[in-house]
């Protein structure tokens, strides 16, 4: 990435919007840059029958500076505890803590949050910026079987799928944060537990039956580097208000040029 930036600096590589796209046509346009950028880390943690040894991923987790401040407490003194808001850890438990190491995985939806709880405890202050400890837990469990997706490839028969899958694990970190510039300059956070699944063609088998696999995710604070600009996987399902994407706005201007270029009489048909 360094070498990238020395090739932006140089006017050899660009960092502009494509050409025609309108103002806030991707998320990418959307980074939070006074908000809270996470890079995160998943892996299977070491077991016993372990096939592939050391398969991770990685993807990115975006705050608002608003949504930010409510991983801190209102009070600053030494002590002081807060909840940190519901919305923001069950991002972290629906998007974030999913079984993705070995590929792309479906993320958990509202109803499958078992447990979703984190508090944020100030540690020490030194002038304006203060130390957060955090501890919580977060469960889901979900059943494949609401996911279109899902649908689509237990019909056609590329299967095995899973039919139940879900998460379980503790939540640990710590974090600094600057009261008077009201960002975060420091902020780890890990998981570690266990994701469990069911494929359906064992549907007939005990519900106790599952494949566990111990699973971890390391979340640290991002660098401001171009390559977090890339859009968290399910950054969609956020609830932000979703932009205008360049494939709609093309859309629209073919369509109109196609349009005008009919004559009238026939457009009327």
């Amino acid at each position: 990435m360094a070498k990238w930036d020395e090739l932006v600096e140089a006017g050899v590589a660009t960092t502009a919007r494509v050409s025609g796209a309108p103002e806030g046509s991707r998320w990418q346009h959307f980074y939070p840059r006074d908000g809270l950028v996470l890079h995160a880390y998943s892996r299977y943690l070491p077991h016993e029958g372990e096939k592939r040894p050391g398969r991770r991923n990685t993807d990115y987790v975006w705050f608002t500076a608003e949504e930010a401040r409510g991983f801190v407490p209102a009070d600053t003194a030494v002590g002081a505890t807060r909840q940190v808001d519901a919305s923001l850890i069950e991002r972290l438990a629906r998007f974030s803590f999913v079984n993705n190491v070995a590929c792309l995985s479906l993320h958990y939806a509202a109803e499958d949050v078992r447990l979703a709880e984190l508090t944020a405890r100030v540690t020490s202050v030194d002038a304006d910026v203060i130390d957060l400890r955090f501890e919580g837990r977060t469960e889901t469990a979900a059943s494949s079987s609401r996911h279109r997706a899902a649908r689509w490839m237990r019909v056609a028969g590329t299967g095995p799928f899973v039919s139940e899958r879900g998460f379980s694990g503790e939540v640990l970190g710590t974090a600094r944060y600057d009261v008077s510039a009201g960002r975060f300059i420091d902020f780890e956070l890990v998981s570690l537990g266990e994701t469990w699944t069911r494929p359906w063609r064992s549907s007939e088998a005990p519900a106790g039956d599952r494949r566990r696999t111990p699973l971890g995710f390391s979340l640290s604070l991002g660098g401001g580097g171009l390559a977090e600009t890339v859009p968290p996987a399910f950054v969609e399902l956020y609830g932000w208000e979703r932009p205008a994407t360049i494939r709609s706005t093309a859309r629209k201007s073919v369509t109109a040029a196609a349009r005008k270029s009919v004559p009238a009489k026939t457009r009327t048909l």
